[in-house]
């Protein structure tokens, strides 16, 4: 099975220091993206059945509606395969064919982020000195998700059905 190919990229722009009357402040922009390209194998559910009926093999002219008139099962270019664990070795290669078919997913997530502090120490107190601090943040994220016409058919045996989608959301806070 391959390995994703993820590519992410984080950034991160703050600054802090003391403002006039003593308040401190302090101000944060994040930023970070993430691309990932899944290519992996999985069992097309549809062909592993042709397969198992004895239409199984690249060159078996089987369509949507089934194996063509003039194909037979088990004869020519057409094979059967038994996933019994006693005819493991001795299954036609060709039958390879039926049980892994590549499959792909590509997402696309990204995060911003924009907060700010102010604060200042007020007075002390027995326990510990009090303060006061005011901020806000608002964090945006967004999600491409895309997956391939096997995974969303619902035929990927071990991946499940995914549809392709979108979707975002806005969080702001204040305090």
């Amino acid at each position: 099975e391959e390995q994703p190919d993820i590519t992410g990229t984080h950034m991160v722009l703050g600054a802090r220091g003391t403002m006039f009357g003593g308040w401190d402040y302090s101000a944060d922009v994040v930023w970070s993206q993430e691309k990932a390209n899944n290519l992996a194998q999985d069992t097309d559910l549809i062909l592993l059945q042709h397969a198992l009926n004895g239409f199984g093999g690249r060159d078996c002219r089987v369509g949507f509606t089934g194996p063509a008139a003039s194909e037979v099962a088990g004869v020519g270019n057409c094979v059967y395969f038994s996933p019994f664990g006693r005819n493991q070795l001795t299954n036609d290669p060709r039958v390879a064919y039926n049980l892994l078919q590549p499959t792909a997913s590509l997402s696309d997530v990204n995060h911003l982020l924009i907060e700010a502090v102010v604060s200042r120490r007020l007075f002390d107190l027995p326990g510990g000195r009090a303060g006061v601090a005011i901020g806000a943040q608002t964090r945006e994220e967004e999600i491409v998700v895309d997956y391939d016409d096997l995974v969303q058919s619902g035929r990927a045996g071990f991946r499940g059905r995914s549809q392709s989608g979108s979707g975002d959301r806005r969080v702001d806070a204040f305090f």
